[in-house]
Order: C-alpha cells, then structure tokens, then sequence
C-alpha cells in the first residue's frame, strides 16, 4: 500500500486482553508528508456481530440447500444473470459458468420449463409473484426437483430487477411422490377386494371402508 500510494482494506482478527476474539474491518490510505513521513488515514470498525451473522447464514443456507437469483433488467445485457454459490451447487455447475437466463432454463425438463418461462413472463410484465416446484436435470445429468421463488422490484408499474430463492428440495419431493403412489396402490386395492376391509383406530371407530365392506 505504501509503495503503491494505494487504498488498502483488510478484516483483522483482535484478542482482548479478557480472551475475547473479535473481529474488526480496517481500511484507509497512506499520506506522504513532506518531510518523508508517512502517515496512515484509517478507519477501524468492529464487525464481530456482522461476521457472525454471516456464518448463520453460511450455515442455514448449507443446511437448507437455499441459493439466490437475480437479474437486473436496466443492464445492457439483459440476458446476464446472478447465481448464488449454493445456486450454481444445486445446479452442478462450475464457478465460472456464466449465468444466463436462456442458459438457467435448458436446464428445466419441457414441462416444468413451460411452467417457469410463463411465470417469468407474468412476474415480468404484470408484477405478479411465483413459487414453483419444478424438475430440471443439472449439468452434470442429475435429475433434481427444485423450489422457485421469483419477486420483482418495480417503479412506476416498470419492471427494474427480478430475484428469488431457488431450494434444492428433491429428496422431500421424492419421498412425497413415493408415498402418494404408495397410498394409490393401497386405494385401488380397497376398491377391487371382494372382501370387507375396515380402517378402525384404537377406540373401535371405523375411520376408512372400501367398497365390499
């Protein structure tokens, strides 16, 4: 910094003489007197608080498999996107990929990529939120189910920027699957069986009969 007369920034990690670690965000620039002394202009804050609120969100966003999207529509180039970390995770992609809105919907199978270009289409021109449970296969060939959430900041009814969160939710949707063709299964046999077959719980009471019964 002194040799570049430049800016500097830097985080620094303080012990207290109480054994306390804090962390602090220092950033300044050197002056040069006439003399040939130097003297540093800076600023020092205590962001302890701000880092660790960082870390639980690191940690929530691990946890929950939530990334973020965003798109400013001001910009020149209008197809360029945002992609959280954990949004380019769940896509399988490499941290260099460049994120592009035609690029993140060839992902979608046909279905689901009908469903989000028409609520894109809507959130866009008309303002109107979504949230979405969609099947895409990543760039790696995995076939994952995905919630979206898209929202919209506008002026003046104009659309100037859309983001959203995007959930990696495929084992849940996958166990709800399961179990509801599970449940079709055990209700077709009810209405087929020639026999009575009843439902009852501990107190005796008839909470489910097919047909026969």
């Amino acid at each position: 910094s002194i040799e570049a007369k430049s800016k500097w920034t830097t985080r620094i990690k303080y012990l207290k003489p109480t054994g306390e670690l804090r962390t602090h965000l220092a950033y300044g620039q050197p002056q040069f007197l006439s003399d040939g002394s130097v003297v540093f202009n800076s600023l020092i804050l205590d962001i302890t608080q701000e880092v660790k609120n960082e870390d639980m969100l690191h940690q929530t966003t691990e946890i929950a498999r939530i990334g973020s999207w965003e798109m400013d529509l001001l910009n020149t180039n209008k197809n360029k996107m945002f992609w959280s970390p954990m949004t380019r995770q769940i896509l399988e992609v490499e941290d260099h990929y460049e994120a592009t809105l035609s690029g993140g919907l060839e992902f979608y199978t046909s279905e689901s990529y009908e469903k989000i270009t028409k609520a894109l289409k809507i959130l866009i021109e008309e303002g109107i939120e979504f949230d979405l449970e969609l099947l895409l296969i990543t760039a790696k060939g995995s076939e994952k189910w995905i919630r979206a959430i898209g929202k919209s900041e506008r002026v003046n009814n104009k659309c100037l920027k859309i983001y959203g969160s995007f959930q990696d939710i495929h084992e849940q949707k996958v166990s709800e699957i399961k179990l509801a063709e599970s449940e079709n299964r055990f209700r077709t046999i009810l209405e087929v069986e020639p026999e009575c077959i009843k439902l009852l719980n501990s107190e005796g009471t008839i909470l489910m009969m097919n047909p026969a019964g």
